[in-house]
Formats: structure tokens, sequence, C-alpha cells
């Protein structure tokens, strides 16, 4: 027999090349979970009193009349006598987290002269959002259950008034 008849044994142990396509997906599957992780925004809890109207993964978080956020989770609080609404914020709304910052459900009220929130009749509650002036940031809050009179920061001066009931 001649040397071209005779078979060439390789014995090197070589990678298939089947084997790229399921290691291509996994490294483009392992950079999408975490670029999906590293362009979340900060995930917040406030407090409430009740949850009326507070659907998950449904009501929104608003500033300026735009979203900045949406409710993830709504549970009872270790006391069972509030809730815990768990928030996904978006990334640009990191600034807006202050220590003072205040939020609260805007819900159609009927008041003494005044009718607010008609808009949640059709579109449903949202948390509002206005955000505070100190330098530290926060991540948990307690809701307010009517909005604040004045935004956060608001110039002029605050008076509390107090008198005494007189019957003539």
């Amino acid at each position: 027999m001649t040397d071209l008849a005779k078979p060439r044994i390789d014995t090197r142990k070589r990678i298939s090349v089947i084997w790229i396509i399921p290691i291509l997906a996994s490294v483009v599957g392992l950079w999408m979970v975490i670029h999906t992780k590293l362009s979340e925004g900060p995930t917040i809890t406030i407090r409430f009193e009740n949850a009326n109207g507070l659907v998950a993964h449904k009501t929104k978080v608003e500033y300026l009349d735009v979203a900045v956020g949406q409710v993830q989770d709504v549970r009872l609080n270790e006391n069972k006598d509030g809730v815990v609404v768990t928030i996904q914020m978006n990334p640009e709304a990191k600034g807006l987290l202050k220590a003072d910052t205040q939020f609260w459900v805007v819900r159609a009220r009927v008041g003494m002269g005044s009718v607010t929130g008609l808009g949640t009749l059709l579109g449903g509650v949202y948390i509002k959002l206005s955000p505070g002036t100190e330098a530290s940031y926060r991540d948990s809050f307690v809701g307010l259950e009517t909005p604040p009179l004045t935004p956060v920061g608001t110039p002029g001066v605050k008076l509390n008034l107090f008198s005494r009931c007189v019957t003539i």
C-alpha cells in the first residue's frame, strides 16, 4: 500500500463547528440580561394608608404629566394597618428622589368648592410626585393621603393659624 491510500487519523480534540451557535446565543442572552439590569432605574417603596385604585404593573407614577415610574407590587405592611407600594422608577427619575420628595395618589375628589382628579375616572388613579429640594437621596417614603397645598420649595411664608372658638 502506498502512503496515499492510507487513511490519515487526526487525534487532536477540536470543538465542533456546531457548538458556535449555542455559545453565541448564550453570550447574546447574557449581554441582554446585563444590559437590562444596568438600564433599570431605582426601586423605591412608599407607605400609604390604603391601596384604593393602585394596581401592580398598571398604575403609573407621574411628574409634570410624564410617566417616570410604575407600580410593581402592592402589599400589606408588617402591622397590617396600611400598604407598602413598590415602584420601579425610570433611570432619569433618580434625581427627583430627594429626602423631602412627596408622593400622593391622584383620585377623583369632591371638596368644598372644588372638584379635582376628574381625569382618573377614565384613565384610573396614578401616583403624583413632587420632587424635593434636599441634597440627600432616598428610596423609602411615606405617601400623603391628600395632595399638598403647595409643592416642596415654593417660596413664601407658610403659616398655621390657630384660634379659639368663641360663642356669643
